[in-house]
């Protein structure tokens, strides 16, 4: 038995391996008792309202969010998991679970959570909308409307439906205007000054210098411990690739969910302990 007294918990974990691929902080409990952290991950997918009936979403489904979830529940830490209700989360009663539908009610629960919580990880893993719906109108209207009225956007905001209803089927040409929602990532900092925060790029079919390049900017940006680079060609259920990047550029590959959770609940403990 290796006697930890006096040591922190990853250091003792360290004494006992020689050589790993990655972390199995999992384990650190056959050693010596784990002191109790508080975790924010956001996971899964964020919807935007079309009308009452249709809506935007996305293909993510939180598996990774909630891989990495059960890892640090396993440990005996508490999770303040914030996700859509349609997405994977785990069952727990260290986990608390809080719902979101869209950008917007994820921004108010986030900003809720961090001013009156100490969290000590941020795990930035949902796939966030970089859109929501500003109007919704019958483009042929709007057509025949333009040339009385200079300004689009005013002539918009004259001829939006009601999204408050289900939006009539027999309109042939539905327009649907877009606009930008707020960045979630570049908040955390702000909000979370000592937290450690480990955010995600999700890129589709770019090149692997191109990928870390854009994930780089993104850590660089928003102030991120970490950021892990991943490219949808190479997401195949559990055969995931992705680059865990830090700060200094330096970057490991992993080759499945289970490797880059356990990648990630190790490496933000360990900058956590410092």
């Amino acid at each position: 038995m290796i006697d930890c007294e006096g040591q922190s918990v990853l250091k003792c974990f360290l004494q006992t391996v020689q050589h790993v691929s990655y972390c199995r902080l999992l384990y650190i409990k056959k050693y010596c008792e784990v002191i109790t952290i508080n975790i924010l991950i956001t996971s899964g997918h964020t919807t935007e309202k079309i009308d009452n009936i249709r809506n935007i979403s996305n293909v993510s489904t939180g598996s990774l969010g909630d891989k990495i979830a059960k890892k640090y529940l396993e440990m005996g830490h508490i999770v303040y998991y914030i996700c859509n209700i349609n997405s994977k989360q785990p069952k727990s009663d260290n986990a608390k679970v809080t719902y979101i539908t869209d950008v917007a009610s994820a921004v108010l629960v986030i900003k809720d959570l961090l001013k009156n919580i100490d969290i000590d990880i941020i795990v930035h893993a949902m796939a966030v909308s970089d859109f929501t719906v500003k109007h919704v109108f019958d483009f042929d209207n709007f057509e025949q409307n333009l040339k009385y009225e200079i300004n689009a956007h005013k002539l918009l905001n004259k001829l939006s439906l009601d999204t408050n209803q289900k939006i009539s089927s027999n309109i042939q040409n539905l327009g649907i205007m877009l606009t930008q929602t707020p960045k979630i990532v570049s908040i955390l900092r702000n909000l979370a000054e000592n937290a450690v925060i480990v955010s995600f790029k999700l890129q589709d079919n770019v090149s692997n210098d191109e990928l870390i390049s854009r994930a780089m900017q993104l850590l660089i940006k928003n102030k991120c411990d970490f950021v892990l680079a991943n490219d949808i060609k190479n997401i195949n259920g559990e055969e995931h690739i992705g680059y865990l990047l830090r700060p200094d550029k330096s970057f490991i590959q992993y080759n499945t969910k289970e490797e880059i959770a356990a990648a990630i609940v190790c490496e933000s403990i360990k900058q956590k302990e410092g």
